[in-house]
């Protein structure tokens, strides 16, 4: 699990499962339940999907969101953002190869999406 940049947040993932909670900034309550989501509902067997990373982004819309990678059985993996705001994915894309990390790639003028495989090109809107 990790805490959020700006400290207003915390996730942990489990398996398949990401539990995001808000924390309340005196520090004097419990944390909140902010969102959760269970990754493979879709998939007939759900033991085999596992997360491997989860990354704090901004959005173009200008959110704060998780972006996921998941395994898909041996060979296949998906990158999903996750709005823990409205606890839902709000994009996801498969690639033909297991992501085991998520970091953020750009060229000398800030272009991210430039460097990437056409399939992650589509995810982030390039």
């Amino acid at each position: 699990g990790k805490v959020s940049r700006d400290g207003k947040r915390s996730w942990i993932a489990t398996a398949n499962v990401l539990d995001v909670w808000k924390i309340d900034s005196t520090h004097r309550r419990v944390p909140k339940p902010m969102g959760s989501h269970q990754f493979g509902k879709e998939v007939e067997r759900v033991m085999d999907v596992i997360i491997r990373d989860v990354c704090e982004i901004v959005t173009s819309e200008n959110r704060t969101c998780l972006c996921v990678a998941t395994q898909l059985g041996l060979k296949t993996s998906n990158l999903s953002i996750f709005d823990p705001e409205v606890g839902r994915i709000l994009k996801s894309v498969q690639v033909p190869y297991v992501v085991g990390c998520i970091e953020r790639v750009s060229d000398l003028k800030g272009n991210f999406g430039a460097l990437l495989h056409p399939v992650l090109q589509f995810f982030v809107g390039e």
